[in-house]
């Protein structure tokens, strides 16, 4: 395909066709997993019954100690096999990423801009990651399918993350391989920064505070490259004030929102925001002033943030 060809919108729906494809790819292999669990499950509760009737009620049976020697071999086959499947897995899901990648690159037409090749590749991963998200049921479904896949979610949730993760890294390795042939490409790096910043989400601090934290330094790292280069963009300062919240550093947090309300002195939200900060931050001269002026333009959040007041100091 070549540029003359090549639509936007088009590539879209490549994106949902070529991710739907992925993802009955990854249903299969979560299918698998689903049954083997499932399966094993019911027979190692089913001779579990069993032992506890013939314990009860035949406790010197030669059956007794045949159903023993079933749990022991089930539980046993369990452990291997489990441990064989997930050492397949990773090479499982890559492969399923990989085949989603080659589908992609066969819509792009070959002289495309190296800017454009990498970003929509980058973007084509992120948006597929999108689509895993847990709470992404379909309601219409019918309750015995709606059912199928809350069973699914309960065994595989280790998978669809370490799918995620991957494609997320798929991600970002196009953003770097950009970032190598066009450094001061401020789009790539600013979707190199909502990239991190997907990847801290998807951690969680409360997950994994250390890879959380990683990220969200990445993150911040772009988002500086951005600042240094347009220093009055609004949007980087409430990212890079975004970051500082989630990393628990308000004082740095209060200076990216002083950037803002530079810029934007009358915005309530931003009043708020700020003036809250400095509550919390016992700097309470500055919030106080804001509050004055936040208090003419919308008293309602002003008595909102004066509230804040004691519950910080006390």
């Amino acid at each position: 395909m070549d540029s003359e060809s090549f639509h936007q919108g088009r590539f879209q729906e490549a994106i949902h066709r070529t991710s739907g494809e992925a993802l009955r790819n990854l249903e299969k292999v979560m299918n698998k997993t689903t049954l083997f669990k499932g399966s094993f499950s019911l027979s190692f509760l089913f001779l579990s019954l069993i032992f506890l009737i013939f314990l009860n009620f035949y406790p010197k049976s030669f059956l007794l100690a045949v159903n023993l020697g079933l749990l022991f071999i089930t539980v046993f086959s369990y452990l291997v096999l489990h441990f064989y499947f997930e050492m397949k897995k990773p090479e499982e899901l890559e492969k399923i990423r990989e085949s989603f990648i080659e589908s992609l690159k066969k819509e792009l037409p070959d002289n495309l801009s190296a800017g454009e090749y990498h970003l929509l590749l980058a973007n084509s991963s992120y948006q597929f990651s999108s689509f895993l998200q847990p709470d992404d049921l379909d309601l219409d479904l019918p309750w015995r399918v709606r059912m199928w896949k809350k069973i699914n979610a309960t065994f595989n949730w280790k998978d669809c993350y370490l799918m995620r993760e991957k494609l997320l890294h798929g991600s970002v390795k196009e953003h770097i391989a950009l970032i190598h042939k066009e450094p001061t490409d401020l789009e790539a790096h600013a979707s190199l920064a909502n990239a991190y910043m997907a990847f801290a989400r998807l951690y969680d601090k409360k997950k994994s505070q250390e890879q959380f934290k990683k990220a969200s330094e990445k993150a911040i790292e772009e988002l500086k490259i951005l600042n240094h280069f347009s220093p009055n963009d609004p949007w980087v300062h409430a990212q890079l004030a975004n970051c500082y919240r989630d990393l628990e550093r308000p004082l740095e947090e209060i200076q990216e929102y002083e950037s803002i309300f530079n810029l934007y002195p009358e915005d309530p939200e931003i009043l708020f925001r700020l003036g809250s900060l400095y509550f919390q931050e016992g700097q309470n001269a500055k919030g106080l002033t804001l509050y004055s002026t936040l208090k003419n333009i919308d008293p309602e959040r002003a008595f909102e943030m004066i509230s804040t007041y004691h519950s910080f100091s006390l």
